[in-house]
């Protein structure tokens, strides 16, 4: 999503036109949640300013920065959990995974190409490239790891050198069913295969509006025929978001929400009888319609939309039963929020000046040799845990002073706050 939108590893990535409000050079925020498959106390947060990590559901938080994971401030890319335990990033630069809790970073040496999609079934990963190729072509290829992550290798179907692909979708359900979205030009496109990618059905033009990029939103859990797909861009002339249903595997799609914010989050409950959709404020310059802000749900059996929350929501994601939500610090005094009564109220989780400290890493490791002092510095400037630099890191880990250290401290995080809140109008 950046202004003329660009499709980064999994996601939209954002190009800060508005004023800088962070030392990392974006907006600090959290954009995506990915709980352990195999243990929800186990968590990762992707965030502007990081990559976070809990291991005590929520309680405690450890960052490390972004280029250990490979990926800068201003690109979103693709973060997912296989079955294995291992995060892995879906990147401009390739596929990295970590098989140590985010420590060390390795990248696979045939996927060292941009990842757009990354979707994990109960056992199995699926990794999906799309790069330009020669004459105006595309070069797409998917890749299968039947092990949880840890290796991978190439499907031999070629996939449709006339579309740029955006992500990839398999159903819990029915694990021979994969989709795929992608652009032909301005058009969205949707492609279905129900023989694990060995063949593909012809493409489905999707009613998304032109140049809108779509993405697979969500696969019902025990229903492989019903998938969402979410398009949208965000633009300093206008955001738009949609959401499209098909209850009959792809072959139609019905537009089932629509708002003039960018659409930055979708998932299904765990039983698969709720939608959340979630349109949120990037802070990048862009044009957007305050109302059409927050977080929205549906039943699927109707797929009739309304407004749960109306503050902005950058993600949405299920934790257990539990909703949680990249909230707002400025809107909500906290940055990770959880709810369970379906998105009408969120207790705090996670707020700015509550990270631990530097996750706990060998130096010989990529976060050892990659995250620098200098980052530390960053990281207590973007989330106000210190008033001004120190001559040695305090016990937070942070080359300055903890907001709980003195009072100046708290009144750095307020007027980081004061700051945000500026930023934020500014963008709008």
């Amino acid at each position: 999503m950046h202004h003329a939108l660009h499709l980064t590893a999994g996601a939209l990535s954002i190009v800060a036109l508005a004023p800088a409000a962070a030392a990392h050079g974006a907006y600090p925020a959290v954009r995506q949640i990915v709980a352990d498959p195999t243990d929800d106390s186990r968590l990762f947060a992707r965030a502007t300013y990081g990559l976070l990590t809990s291991t005590d559901h929520g309680k405690s938080w450890r960052w490390s920065c972004s280029a250990a994971a490979g990926y800068g401030p201003t690109e979103s890319p693709v973060l997912a959990v296989g079955a294995s335990g291992a995060p892995l990033m879906g990147t401009f630069d390739g596929l990295l995974a970590s098989a140590d809790g985010a420590c060390t970073w390795s990248k696979p040496a045939a996927l060292d190409r941009t990842v757009t999609g990354i979707a994990v079934g109960a056992s199995r990963v699926w990794v999906l490239i799309s790069t330009s190729g020669a004459a105006g072509a595309y070069a797409s290829e998917l890749w299968l790891s039947s092990n949880g992550g840890t290796s991978f290798e190439k499907l031999s179907a070629a996939l449709d050198d006339k579309t740029l692909f955006t992500d990839v979708g398999v159903s819990a359900s029915d694990p021979a069913r994969l989709y795929l979205t992608g652009s032909q030009g301005a058009k969205a496109v949707f492609f279905r295969s129900v023989t694990e990618g060995k063949t593909w059905d012809p493409p489905v033009v999707l009613t998304a509006p032109p140049g809108a990029s779509p993405r697979i939103g969500a696969v019902h859990p025990t229903q492989p025929d019903v998938v969402y797909v979410r398009a949208g861009f965000a633009q300093t002339s206008g955001s738009q978001g949609v959401v499209l249903a098909s209850k009959d595997g792809g072959a139609t799609f019905t537009e089932v929400l629509k708002q003039k914010a960018p659409l930055l989050g979708f998932t299904l409950s765990p039983d698969g009888q709720r939608a959340f959709a979630a349109f949120g404020d990037p802070h990048a310059g862009v044009a957007l319609d305050a109302a059409g802000l927050g977080l929205f749900s549906a039943k699927t059996s109707d797929d009739v939309f309304g407004k749960v929350r109306s503050q902005p929501t950058a993600c949405v994601s299920h934790v257990g039963a539990e909703l949680w939500a990249c909230t707002s610090q400025a809107d909500d005094g906290f940055e990770i929020g959880r709810s369970a009564d379906g998105g009408a109220t969120f207790v705090k989780v996670m707020e700015l000046s509550g990270l631990s400290g530097p996750l706990d890493c060998a130096a010989s490791s990529t976060v050892g040799t990659t995250c620098t002092a200098e980052d530390r510095d960053d990281l207590c400037q973007d989330t106000g845990n210190c008033a001004e630099p120190e001559a040695a890191p305090d016990d937070s880990g942070c080359g300055c002073r903890s907001a709980t250290g003195s009072g100046r401290a708290g009144s750095s995080l307020g007027g980081l706050l004061a700051v945000l809140l500026l930023v934020r109008r500014r963008a709008r």
